[in-house]
C-alpha cells in the first residue's frame, strides 16, 4: 500500500518592508524506495529593503535535504 500526501500552506502578510521571493521544495523518489527531499526555506530571495534596515542584496541563508528509506 502507498499514501501519497501533499500539502500546500501559503502565509500572506503586508509590512513597510519588502520581502520578496520563493521557497523552493522538491522531492523524489529512487526505484528503492528512498525518499529524497530538499528546500531552501526562509524569507524568500530579498529579505528586507534598505530603508527599514535590511540588506536588498542577500540571499536566503539555509537549505534542507534529507534522504528517507522506504518502509518495508
Amino acid at each position: 500500500m502507498q499514501v501519497y500526501v501533499e500539502a500546500l500552506v501559503m502565509e500572506v502578510s503586508l509590512t513597510k518592508s519588502l520581502d520578496l521571493g520563493i521557497n523552493w521544495k522538491a522531492a523524489g523518489a529512487t526505484n528503492s524506495g528512498r525518499v529524497i527531499t530538499g528546500g531552501f526555506p526562509g524569507g524568500g530571495a530579498f529579505p528586507g529593503d534598505a530603508t527599514t534596515g535590511g540588506n536588498p542584496l542577500q540571499f536566503a541563508d539555509s537549505a534542507t535535504i534529507g534522504v528517507l528509506n522506504g518502509i518495508q
